[in-house]
């Protein structure tokens, strides 16, 4: 029998996940926060590179964080951190996690430990409906645009 697949991987804090996503005037959705996208982005990039030619994790996995010891709710880190994961592509869906350990330590960064477990199969995410008329959704107006984008600078992150 092999081994399962392991992968470490060690990034700097993630912003709280009080601070990921923000609410815009004149939006329906929240937008990531500018500070968030660019840790994701740079993350995702040290990510990658500390593991290159790992197979993507596409079934259950095991994940164990070590987190420096704060004031902040110990699970606090997960939902960034697991985010990171799918985005850099080391695992196909953050769903997929099977047990989940968050331990506070004395260190200044993050790690990760995935460890995959084939025998429990993988949890896939239905694909999205298509719309009624089919093709591509409709593209907002471009006045709707502006206005979308004058309110967003006008916002402080």
């Amino acid at each position: 029998m092999t081994d399962p697949l392991r992968i470490v991987v060690t990034v700097p804090n993630p912003p709280s996940a009080n601070r990921l996503w923000r609410m815009v005037p004149g939006m329906r959705r929240p937008v990531l926060d500018r500070d968030y996208a660019a840790w994701l982005a740079s993350a995702a990039w040290l990510a990658k590179i500390q593991n290159p030619g790992a197979p993507r994790i596409d079934c259950r996995f095991d994940v164990s964080i070590r987190v420096p010891i704060s004031r902040r709710d110990t699970d606090n880190w997960a939902k960034a951190l697991m985010d990171l994961l799918q985005k850099s592509g080391i695992v196909s869906n953050d769903g997929n996690m099977n047990n989940v350990q968050i331990a506070p330590e004395a260190r200044a960064d993050c790690e990760i430990t995935l460890i995959e477990r084939p025998d429990l199969g993988a949890i896939r995410k239905p694909a999205k409906p298509k719309r009624a008329g089919g093709g591509p959704p409709a593209k907002p107006k471009p006045a709707a645009i502006e206005r979308a984008e004058n309110l967003r600078a006008r916002i402080p992150f």
